[in-house]
């Protein structure tokens, strides 16, 4: 018969954890807990950054729409409305007039340059598009000359400003997008651009919050600060607030810049969206030089010399009289169909 040996623990022979082993437990535990948690909360920033640029896709594209419509960009809508209780969140303030109105403020160096929230309204979008991911509005910035109403030109008087009419000379240093270098040093990624969408990123700093219209704490990082609007005056008109033409795109080297910017050119708006017909070129007192009446014209327009040229040229086994051409380009320039007479 086969014996087997009892071999349960007498109460003497009981084997406890000591503290050091519970302590060591704990601390493997709670790093296991802050790695997942912090993998957690990384993939939700990741998510709510795309997201942002998600929705700062949507709106361009849907600007593109708009012009194409109106030929004219939106002005920005009311910084200071909240989602939750303003009927009027997202309206488009001042349209098509230079964007004068509550809330919409004029640059305090740039007498061109405004500052608002994404227009929704105009651009027929939902209202989550007028904030970004992470709960605050998106900031709209614009030169105002491309939200006027487009006016049809073909006289000798310049038509008032509109998206097409602004000479490129002009357009520098419009907006001016920088990247900063790991060494310090800035470098220049558009200078010509006519509007931005910017966010204060994760960490919301200098943002306005969606839901009570309010500005949040600022930041004290030097790149967002850059990017920041501050110093309101709701007292004069158009109301004015402390903001530059400069905006910081990138920092690298940081750890706390999160700023998201996004900008384009006219010339980007007439690539993509094919709006070559706004481009404007404007009359000079050259033309009258060169024999043409002083005109302004819009892209693909002929401009015809006021005489015909003096000698007959045949053509096709008989005879006909010839003028001097130019024609609006691309580029809002004039460029010659026939120079010289023959």
């Amino acid at each position: 018969m086969i014996k087997f040996k009892n071999t349960k623990l007498s109460p003497n022979n009981k084997k406890a954890y000591t503290l050091i082993e519970l302590s060591i437990t704990i601390l493997i535990i709670s790093l296991l807990m802050a790695g997942v948690f912090s993998f957690a909360t990384g993939s939700i920033n990741d998510a709510k950054y795309v997201l942002t640029n998600q929705r700062i896709s949507e709106i361009y594209k849907s600007m593109g729409t708009y012009l194409m419509v109106n030929k004219r960009l939106p002005c920005p809508a009311s910084i200071l409305t909240s989602k939750i209780s303003d009927a009027n969140y997202g309206e488009e303030v001042g349209a098509g007039v230079g964007c004068q109105g509550a809330g919409v403020y004029k640059s305090s160096t740039n007498a061109n340059l405004f500052f608002g929230g994404v227009p929704i309204k105009a651009l027929n979008l939902s209202s989550e598009y007028a904030e970004d991911g992470y709960g605050n509005k998106l900031n709209y910035i614009i030169d105002r000359r491309f939200t006027y109403n487009f006016i049809n030109t073909g006289s000798t008087a310049d038509p008032g400003p509109s998206f097409g009419t602004v000479d490129f000379t002009s357009m520098a240093n419009v907006i001016i997008a920088k990247e900063k270098q790991a060494n310090g040093t800035f470098s220049i990624s558009a200078d010509n651009a006519i509007f931005a969408l910017s966010s204060a990123g994760a960490n919301g700093l200098g943002g306005f919050n969606a839901e009570n219209g309010l500005q949040n704490s600022l930041s004290t990082e030097s790149e967002e600060v850059e990017n920041q609007i501050t110093g309101f005056n709701n007292s004069v008109s158009p109301p004015t607030a402390t903001f530059d033409n400069i905006f910081i795109v990138n920092s690298f080297g940081s750890d706390n810049f999160d700023d998201i910017v996004f900008y384009k050119t006219r010339i980007d708006f007439v690539g993509e969206f094919l709006a070559s017909n706004l481009i404007f070129c404007k009359g000079s007192d050259d033309m009258v030089t060169a024999g043409f009446t002083k005109r302004s014209l819009y892209y693909g327009q002929y401009l015809y010399a006021d005489a015909q040229c003096p000698n007959d040229v045949g053509s096709m086994g008989g005879y006909t009289k010839v003028i001097k051409i130019m024609r609006c380009s691309y580029n809002g320039e004039w460029s010659w169909v026939l120079l010289t007479c023959p």
